[in-house]
């Protein structure tokens, strides 16, 4: 058994999300979140969830995976793994000021990735050294964003969601005796992203968006 921690690395976007939802030319670029590592505090998105759904969103991205050898030449090793991802993006990563203009709306969004992945790898993934793999997976996503549109008073949580989500992985691997280093970009597929509510008046007519889009994840695994 593997279990990864810290897992480091971005998410980018074909269409952002904050584009999409507020049709603002500030968000009109493929800027994307930084995967969470640690957070001591509850996201200030989550503050009105129940109290086990706190504590699940302040953990850190991780991975737990199962890998067997197969005796053929070709997969030469396959394994089943859990991904928790935690993505984390605000306004302030699209602006060079400190302080939001009113002409922006400020706009902070945490988004949750579950998935279960099935690779194969091109040597045996119990042994040490170098490997390379391909992976497929399937999932879901959730998101909660909160936004001030611009010329309005009231503050939105806003949830975001689309079950089921598939990907498509990528990567290599460096294993040793107990920890091993991995590097894969994830191809995310989720264009039916569904919105509870859209406050921005131009675009209320817009309760779908596109998550579409590439992940890179870098972690460091321990091996049980």
């Amino acid at each position: 058994m593997r279990v990864a921690f810290p897992t480091i690395g971005t998410m980018s976007y074909r269409s952002h999300p904050f584009y999409q939802i507020s049709g603002e030319s500030t968000y009109n670029v493929s800027k994307g979140a930084t995967l969470q590592v640690f957070s001591s505090t509850v996201p200030s998105t989550s503050r009105k969830q129940a109290l086990g759904i706190q504590l699940w969103h302040m953990l850190p991205s991780t991975h737990v995976e199962l890998a067997w050898k197969t005796g053929i030449f070709f997969p030469t090793g396959f394994s089943l793994s859990y991904h928790y991802t935690h993505g984390y993006e605000d306004t302030y990563r699209f602006i060079a000021q400190k302080e939001i203009p009113y002409t922006i709306s400020p706009m902070t969004m945490d988004t949750y990735y579950h998935q279960a992945i099935l690779r194969v790898f091109a040597f045996n993934p119990q042994e040490k050294g170098l490997n390379y793999f391909l992976g497929v997976g399937v999932g879901l996503l959730e998101a909660q964003l909160e936004t001030t549109p611009v010329r309005q008073s009231t503050t939105y949580l806003i949830e975001l969601r689309q079950y089921p989500i598939g990907t498509i992985i990528t990567g290599m691997e460096v294993n040793g005796n107990t920890v091993g280093y991995r590097m894969e970009i994830v191809t995310v597929n989720a264009k039916e992203v569904q919105l509870a509510i859209n406050p921005f008046p131009n675009r209320s007519e817009i309760t779908k968006i596109d998550f579409t889009g590439s992940m890179l994840r870098i972690m460091m695994h321990y091996k049980f």
